[in-house]
């Protein structure tokens, strides 16, 4: 995993973003630009994982 990222459950009181969609086979953070909601991707093993803020990382 890349440095920084970890995976929490989405209650916790650390985390941040919730994967709201995965891409297999890509790492084409442009991807994620196809979801409205998303605020940015992450690429892990080959996958995109299309993020949502949650919390005080929310968009407003």
């Amino acid at each position: 995993m890349p440095t920084g990222v970890r995976e929490v459950s989405c209650s916790a009181s650390d985390a941040h973003y919730k994967v709201i969609q995965s891409i297999p086979l890509t790492s084409d953070l442009n991807r994620c630009n196809d979801n409205p909601k998303t605020r940015g991707g992450i690429p892990l093993n080959e996958y995109v994982y299309c993020l949502v803020g949650i919390g005080s990382y929310a968009r407003p």
